[in-house]
């Protein structure tokens, strides 16, 4: 709803243009808190909407807790293409490849994606080697633009050094 929804005129009338002079293929969201659901949304539902040709990818912890209900929800391609759950590394690289050399989709671990109109789970499942993965390169980012507007503090990144529970109960 363009009047209620607050994040509506800014991603349309801000964002929007920017992905269209990038000219981008992909877009995608890491939704790690239920806070970020709507933004997201809002913003997939205007990029496809705007620029149908641009793959929308969400992933994250939220996606992963209910990956089963966004699976079963076929609207939910109004929103998105693909959806990624659990470990995202191997699983986008191995989207990306697929896409640019029109290979099946099936064999993209952890990815739900459309097929006859339906949502569907890949059967390919991975799991990343955290001492394999490079560590992120963050050249070309304009850090600037994410200054802090606290006196004296700087920009700061966080850095994941470890994954999943340490109980092995939990779903991130």
């Amino acid at each position: 709803d363009e009047k209620e929804n607050i994040f509506h005129k800014f991603f349309r009338h801000e964002m929007l243009a920017g992905i269209k002079t990038e000219e981008f293929n992909m877009v995608g969201f890491s939704i790690t808190a239920p806070s970020q659901v709507i933004p997201a949304f809002t913003f997939g539902r205007i990029i496809k909407s705007e620029i149908p040709d641009v793959h929308v990818v969400i992933g994250g912890q939220w996606v992963s807790l209910f990956k089963e209900e966004l699976r079963r929800r076929d609207d939910f391609s109004a929103f998105c293409d693909y959806i990624i759950y659990f470990e995202g590394e191997t699983p986008l690289y191995s989207l990306i490849n697929c896409l640019t050399r029109d290979q099946p989709l099936s064999r993209v671990p952890n990815l739900i994606y459309k097929e006859k109109g339906k949502f569907i789970l890949s059967k390919k499942v991975s799991a990343e080697n955290m001492d394999k993965l490079p560590c992120p390169d963050f050249d070309g980012l304009p850090l600037k633009k994410y200054s802090s507007s606290v006196k004296g503090k700087t920009c700061a990144l966080t850095f994941e050094t470890s994954r999943g529970c340490y109980w092995n109960r939990c779903i991130f």
